[in-house]
């Protein structure tokens, strides 16, 4: 997978076993490295770049090579590889991860991963308190706790090949359009995606499904979430930032909408917001780019902003610019 020289991604490289180890400590945690063969020469070449709740790095160490952790601690860690392979050893046993798997592992796992020599990932850091924080209000939880992923995930079908393509998607659109760091709204939406496919597709050990039912939500929850939207419609959005300001859990406020609106909160967020991409369209004095109009409100994805914009007022936001004149 390539990576665009931009400003926003660092270049780590080395040849010296010693200095890799600092460098990758530095954008992790402290671990032990080691040569799992003898007379073979490092080649590690490590790009990388976060913004929010999330890291990205594209890295290979170029010759095999047996990294020992300590506990993860302050993140999660994702990995999908793209060549090689890796064999891992944890608390759960072995796990032997090649090109096109991925695993996940918790901040309290302890890890030895054994790379081969061809071996380059993708590795996606989640910071522990914001992914934790996340699953306490989509639980309707009023108390963080940790949050144990299985650790091996099928990207063949499923949850696990959903999960895969995000992720993918998410650092194909990084790489494409490095700007999107300027935007937070945009950053928001990642980590959403990332949090919510985690834990709504990946088994875990947080146990939603055994939670005590909640009261359905009241109008009044629903109203201070709208509210909220409105006047903080350039600000980005979570479910979890709703959830707190009404005071209910993201479950609840999912049912709420649904009842009263036939639509999710987010949704209903998405059609305020192309709302007003539309009067920034038909706004003459407005020198923005459709493209500047629709990032700036939260849409990266253009084919798709276009289709809903569409569906939603019949006709292509190129066809309401030239209206304008």
């Amino acid at each position: 997978m390539r990576v665009p020289h931009s400003s926003h991604f660092k270049l780590l490289q080395s040849h010296d076993l010693d200095e890799t180890r600092a460098l990758v400590a530095g954008v992790f945690n402290d671990h032990k490295l080691g040569y799992s063969t003898v007379g073979k020469t490092l080649d590690y070449c490590h790009q990388y770049t976060s913004a929010g709740a999330l890291g990205f790095s594209i890295m290979g160490y170029g010759a095999p090579v047996r990294i020992q952790t300590h506990e993860l601690e302050s993140f999660y860690l994702l990995q999908l590889p793209l060549r090689g392979h890796d064999h891992q050893i944890n608390r759960n046993g072995a796990i032997h991860s090649k090109a096109g798997d991925a695993t996940i592992h918790s901040p309290l796992d302890r890890l030895t991963m054994n790379w081969s020599a061809d071996c380059q990932k993708l590795a996606i850091r989640i910071d522990r308190h914001a992914l934790e924080r996340y699953a306490m209000h989509l639980a309707g939880r009023d108390k963080t706790s940790p949050v144990h992923f299985e650790n091996t995930i099928d990207t063949s079908m499923g949850g696990g090949l959903a999960l895969k393509l995000a992720a993918g998607q998410i650092f194909r659109n990084v790489c494409k359009q490095p700007d999107l760091f300027t935007l937070p709204m945009i950053w928001s939406q990642f980590e959403q995606m990332v949090f919510m496919n985690l834990l709504t597709l990946q088994p875990h050990a947080f146990g939603l499904a055994n939670h005590p039912a909640h009261k359905a939500v009241l109008p009044k929850t629903v109203k201070q979430a709208q509210d909220y939207m409105r006047a903080n419609l350039a600000d980005p959005i979570t479910l979890e930032t709703l959830a707190q300001i009404t005071g209910t859990s993201v479950r609840s406020l999912h049912e709420g909408f649904r009842k009263h609106h036939g639509e999710s909160p987010m949704r209903y967020l998405r059609n305020l917001r192309m709302d007003q991409v539309r009067t920034d369209l038909l706004d003459p004095d407005n020198p923005r780019s459709i493209t500047e109009i629709a990032h700036h409100w939260g849409f990266l994805e253009l084919g798709r902003f276009a289709h809903h914009y569409r569906e939603r007022y019949g006709e292509l936001p190129s066809e309401t610019r030239k209206r304008v004149g």
